[in-house]
């Protein structure tokens, strides 16, 4: 009986442990629901705060990165947006526009940065038929890394967003 039990467990547990989702619920020590306040003291990069008003005259209010700083060895920005309660609601992580005018290789950029979600996530969820749109949905955060180019300007960049519940 006990050897049964024993080869149960064994054939059980490694399904049990695969199937545990990785989850984000925000990005570099900001997590979502934080004020403004808060998100400054958890993020060690200097933020400045931005206003911006939406068509009904609310306003609404974003913390960005004043310098850039390396992620994969890459220099990016980010943005934090906050939700109308100003709350921490998404955040943008998109690779120094100075850099990506400098570097001929924008698949390989594009590329390390899939790997590096997909080796933290698993398979994304959705990639575009150009493969240029990748999209992880997590239990508290979707994640989507975009490589548009217009008018001879790229981007690239990884938008993180909590679901209606996290934010």
């Amino acid at each position: 009986m006990k050897t049964m039990m024993a080869t149960i467990v064994m054939m059980i547990l490694p399904a049990v442990m695969v199937a545990q989702v990785m989850d984000a619920d925000g990005w570099n020590g900001a997590k979502w629901g934080m004020t403004l306040e808060q998100v400054k003291a958890a993020v060690n990069c200097p933020l400045e705060r931005e206003t911006y008003f939406l068509n009904a005259g609310t306003p609404r209010y974003a913390l960005s990165s004043t310098e850039p700083f390396k992620l994969l060895d890459i220099p990016v920005r980010a943005l934090f947006s906050f939700s109308t309660d100003n709350k921490l609601a998404s955040i943008l992580v998109r690779v120094d526009t100075v850099f990506l005018k400098s570097t001929h290789s924008h698949s390989d950029l594009f590329y390390r940065f899939k790997q590096s979600l997909t080796e933290k996530y698993g398979k994304p969820s959705y990639t575009d038929d150009n493969g240029r749109d990748v999209v992880w949905r997590l239990p508290s955060t979707s994640m989507s890394l975009q490589w548009t180019t217009l008018g001879g300007d790229a981007f690239i960049g990884v938008t993180y967003k909590a679901d209606n519940k996290a934010a």
